[in-house]
Order: C-alpha cells, then sequence, then structure tokens
C-alpha cells in the first residue's frame, strides 16, 4: 500500500517569503501534493494589463506604463515591495 503527502497551508497574505517555504518545505520533504488556501494576498491588488506589448497599471490614482519585459519586472518589483509596506 502506497501512502500520499499532503502539505496543506493557509493564510501567506501575499507573502513571498512564507509562499517559497511552502514550496521548498514541500520539496525538502517529498511531499506529493502541496494544497495552499485561504487568504493568498495582500489587503489591496494591482491588477498588470497587456495591450500591444505596452503594460498597464493603476497605481495611487496614477498610471503607469512599462514598455517591455525588463520594465515589467521592475514594476512588478516595485509594486511588491509598495504593497509590502502598505499591509
Amino acid at each position: 500500500m502506497t501512502t500520499t503527502k499532503i502539505l496543506f497551508a493557509t493564510d501567506v497574505h501575499g507573502s513571498e517569503k512564507s509562499y517559497l517555504k511552502f514550496l521548498n518545505a514541500g520539496k525538502i520533504s517529498k511531499i506529493d501534493v502541496l494544497i495552499l488556501s485561504g487568504d493568498l494576498t495582500r489587503k489591496s491588488l494591482i491588477p498588470v494589463t497587456e495591450e500591444n506589448g505596452i503594460y498597464t497599471a493603476h497605481v495611487l490614482a496614477k498610471m503607469v506604463t512599462a514598455g517591455d519585459k525588463a520594465e515589467l519586472e521592475m514594476l512588478e518589483k516595485d509594486l511588491t515591495v509598495l504593497l509590502s509596506h502598505n499591509a
């Protein structure tokens, strides 16, 4: 009879550090199934949309754009920092 190892976690509240710990615990402990549930995000979300290769986000009543993938990565890092300070 085989067993299935399951790791269940909840309430990471947008914490990248907690999310990565969850993933690493699955690898280290050789977990078969990972379940992440409930309260995954912080209090706010900032959607980033793409149209014709231009990425746009509305941040603090301003429209912010990124013209390519490198700028998008910088924008996402900035948003992560902003949201972590406003959690």
